[in-house]
């Protein structure tokens, strides 16, 4: 499993071996294609600067990921808490829901100081070969490892067994909207993993 930066996999990838390897995994299906291009999803990585996961086994990459840091749960005015206290969430929804996305969120943060990182991941995608396997989940868990101080979301599509091991595993917990009105994303929700949720959770474990 490997977790890069678009700088480190420049530098990897000099001969174009791994982007080779890319290509090939998106010999995907027509039904797949409209939903995900892994290929795409590197050049948009790349492009952007964001971070690049990949697991290869027997000279193919079998899955991948792709995330990039965001301000998506934090607040952008220092009286968003106070706001929040008197209703205006409620009250002013346009403003506050994009202005103080961390005080008008439902999920509540302990302990945290202000500004929250968040990671958000917006492209996953395994083999078909290797669905099953928990692929998804130990990358993912690659991605914690490496980024267990942010607040990492994703959205995946629901019933789907690979995506609930992936939560379940990797102390994820799940929003009650999916954070999109697009049609193809109504089978979907939104998953958050929250940092000091999942500390609490190892603590107790350990004492047990």
């Amino acid at each position: 499993m490997v977790i890069l930066s678009s700088e480190e996999f420049r530098n990897l990838d000099k001969n174009k071996k791994y982007t080779k390897k890319f290509t090939a995994l998106n010999n995907i299906s027509k039904a797949e294609k409209s939903y995900i291009k892994p290929l795409l999803g590197l050049k948009s990585a790349l492009k952007d600067d964001d971070i690049i996961g990949f697991i290869e086994k027997n000279n193919k990459i079998v899955a991948c990921m792709f995330a990039e840091k965001d301000t998506h749960f934090s607040d952008k005015n220092i009286q968003c808490k106070e706001w929040s206290k008197n209703g205006e969430c409620k009250k002013n929804p346009d403003y506050m829901l994009n202005e103080c996305r961390l005080s008008c969120r439902k999920l509540k943060y302990k302990n945290y100081k202000q500004p929250i990182q968040t990671l958000y991941m917006y492209n996953t995608y395994v083999d078909p070969k290797y669905r099953g396997k928990s692929l998804c989940s130990m990358l993912t868990k690659e991605f914690i490892k490496k980024f267990g101080d942010h607040v990492i979301y994703l959205n995946l599509m629901k019933n789907n067994l690979s995506n609930i091991n992936c939560r379940t595993k990797n102390d994820f917990i799940i929003l009650p909207e999916s954070g999109s009105t697009m049609k193809r994303y109504k089978e979907t929700y939104t998953m958050v993993r929250i940092p000091n949720k999942s500390i609490k959770k190892r603590k107790k474990s350990k004492r047990r």
